[in-house]
């Protein structure tokens, strides 16, 4: 029986994306003590960046979805995805804590574009029972994202000895995950 490769990428690309969200929160967590010290603040700072993203991220839908259905799905994604990894990077390199905290901010704006459309992607690709097993393994990838990111953050730290770890280097995955989606965006789906 030969196993057609595409639905299966299709649909693991839309739940990295999706998942987008859950490993920006948590491949950073264990961080929080290293990143109180580097960043010369209290611990609970640290902890209000978790905040600041997830206010990004509630906002941005508000936005991001109507924008979608009026512009396509394209631009909005991929611009969303490249706000996320650039912010992404910015994280990484700055050393000024209000700094930090505005990219936070910005990079979960830039994160709902992957989560929201995504979603609407499963619609558009998929019907009836195909969309709801779609939407399962999204689910699914949800879920297993909160306990692999954190064990991939530390792994990452360790393999190349940094003094600070890493706090959203798994977030660059953008870029990759960009590559993937390339092919089947080329591909007509409704809205776009």
């Amino acid at each position: 029986m030969k196993i057609n490769a595409k639905p299966l990428l299709i649909t693991l690309t839309l739940g990295i994306l999706t998942a987008i969200g859950s490993i920006s929160i948590d491949i950073y967590l264990p961080a929080f003590g290293v990143m109180a010290n580097y960043f010369k603040v209290p611990i609970v700072r640290i902890e209000g960046t978790v905040t600041l993203f997830l206010f990004g991220m509630s906002f941005g839908q508000l936005f991001i979805g109507p924008m979608s259905d009026v512009w396509g799905r394209k631009t909005p994604l991929r611009v969303g995805l490249a706000a996320y990894v650039l912010c992404s990077i910015c994280c990484v390199i700055t050393s000024s804590f209000p700094v930090f905290l505005t990219l936070r901010f910005i990079q979960g704006l830039a994160g709902s574009a992957c989560q929201v459309i995504c979603r609407a992607l499963v619609g558009d690709i998929y019907k009836d029972k195909n969309a709801a097993h779609v939407f399962t393994v999204l689910q699914i990838i949800m879920g297993v994202s909160p306990i692999l990111s954190p064990i991939a953050e530390r792994d990452v730290s360790r393999s190349i000895h940094l003094e600070i770890p890493i706090s959203n280097y798994g977030s660059c995955f953008g870029s990759r995950t960009n590559r993937m989606f390339n092919y089947f965006t080329r591909r007509k789906t409704s809205g776009c």
